[in-house]
Formats: C-alpha cells, structure tokens, sequence
C-alpha cells in the first residue's frame, strides 16, 4: 500500500469523523471510524520528514496551514486544527535527528524548544486574560507555533514521535503501536486516572492542610496530554472510543514504501474545505 493510499484512507476517515461530529444525529459508527484518521496522518507526517528534500520548507509549510486554520477556528469556534498537530510533531522529529546526529546542538535546541515553549504558554495566558481564551488558543498559539493544547493532547504528539523513532523496524512499530494503544485503552475506558486525581488530593490535604494547587496542576499536565478527568472511565464504545486508533495498525503494517501519486497540496486543501462546509451544514440541519 502507497503513501498516497493511506492519505485517502485516511481522508476518508476524518470525513467520516466530522461528519459524525457536526451533523447532529449521525450515526456513532462514523466516530469509530474517525479514530483510524489522527494515526495515519502521524505517520504520513513521518514518511513525509523522512523524504522531503526542505525541512525547512516542510515546516513553513505546515505552520502557514496551521496560522491559517486557526483564523478559522476563531472565527467559527471550533476544535479542529491538526496541522498544528503535525507542525509540533514535526518540530519533535527535527530534535530527534539532532539527538541522533549532533549530541551537542541537540541540547542546545532542547533547551530553545523548551524556553520558546514555555514563553508561548505564558504569552497564551496574558492574552487569554485580555482577549478571551478563543483568542488565544485559536489565534496566538499556532502564530507562536505552541504544542499547549494541540487537537488531540501531546499523547497523540507522543505517538507521532514513537513511530518516527520505530520507523526502521516494523516489528518494533508493532510491538511500539499495540503497547501505546493498550495504555491509552486502559487510561481511556477505566477509572485509574480518577482514582488518581483522588490520591494527589488526598496527599495534598495530609501534606498541607487543603487542596488546589497540587491537584490544579495534575489535572493541567492531563489536559495537555489529552485525557480530561471527568470524561475518562466512560463506555468503551460510545463515549471513550479513542482506543479504536487501533485500527489504523494494519494499514500502516501494509505500507509498502511507496510514494504513490504525488498530490502535495490535497490534505492542505481537502481539510479546511470539509470543516467550512460541514460546519454550515451542520448549523442549517
């Protein structure tokens, strides 16, 4: 199976997933199917680092779809913008080769993430203070090129990350991809996280009296990875179906090396097009 194919496959997928999410009624289904779309788009990502000839190119690329796509979501208020996703995965995958190639400059640009992180964080926070939190999530952290809050939670940035570093052994990606799936089914559908959040509050009151500041910033560090408290622990299929990225394995095990059709701009367009659309369709039904 081409790269190509598994952009359609996935295309496909995210289609039926905003369908899922926007047209009010839709059968659950196509939430399910909707899973197999964020882990193809990874490893496209992946595939498309490893080959391209300008990563500085790649990444302007993805961070000008990203600026772009956040304007949308401010002005439609809504969740959905992946490139931003991609483009900080991407920025983990140039640290990567860095550790691999240059041990010293990997420090040095580790350092600048973090810092340039951080300073986008506490700039994200001045302007949601002034603006309003839509203001800065949707416009000021893809301008700053932030990883807080990206679609999806820094779990599936991990994700990204563990298939670019397994990318060389395909036994390795399986064994990588099934046990990052069963600890997402496990923290998804059980209640392991709340139990969790029980325990930091409950050593924060014997510690110091009360509780807040502890249990705050556990449950902030969760929110960026992606799992919320209140939501986890729910149905399997009907409310934490996010485990189902297990069914994106097989078409990446199928993944041949091959480029396939060369269509570079298709995701670029095909993205923003479908959510205008589905969002006013939505809206009108």
């Amino acid at each position: 199976m081409s790269l190509f194919s598994l952009k359609v496959i996935a295309l496909i997928s995210m289609l039926s997933d905003h369908i899922g999410s926007f047209i009010t009624g839709s059968p659950i289904v196509m939430r399910w199917i909707g899973r197999i779309a964020a882990p193809l788009f990874l490893f496209a990502a992946v595939e498309g680092w490893r080959n391209t000839r300008n990563k500085k190119h790649y990444l302007l690329r993805l961070y000008t779809a990203s600026v772009f796509m956040g304007v949308v979501q401010y002005i439609l208020d809504i969740d959905n913008n992946f490139f931003r996703q991609i483009y900080c995965v991407c920025c983990w995958f140039g640290l990567s080769d860095l550790a691999r190639e240059n041990r010293k400059s990997f420090w040095k640009y580790l350092l600048v993430y973090l810092v340039w992180q951080v300073s986008s964080w506490i700039i994200g926070v001045m302007v949601a203070g002034r603006f309003g939190d839509q203001a800065a999530m949707y416009l000021v952290m893809p301008v700053l090129g932030s990883a807080v809050f990206v679609e999806g939670g820094l779990i599936y940035t991990f994700l990204g990350l563990l298939m670019y570093i397994t990318r060389h052994d395909k036994k390795k990606l399986i064994f990588s991809y099934l046990a990052f799936s069963l600890i997402f089914f496990i923290l998804n559908t059980t209640s392991f996280i709340r139990r969790g959040m029980i325990v930091i509050t409950r050593l924060e009151i014997f510690l110091f009296g009360s509780s807040g500041s502890l249990s705050n910033v556990a449950e902030l560090l969760l929110d960026l990875l992606g799992f919320h408290p209140m939501q986890v622990g729910g149905p399997a299929f009907t409310v934490n179906y996010q485990w189902m990225l297990i069914l994106a394995l097989p078409f990446i095990v199928a993944y041949d090396g091959t480029r396939g059709k060369k269509v570079k701009y298709l995701f670029y367009v095909f993205y923003p097009l479908h959510i205008i659309l589905l969002y006013y369709i939505g809206n009108i039904l």
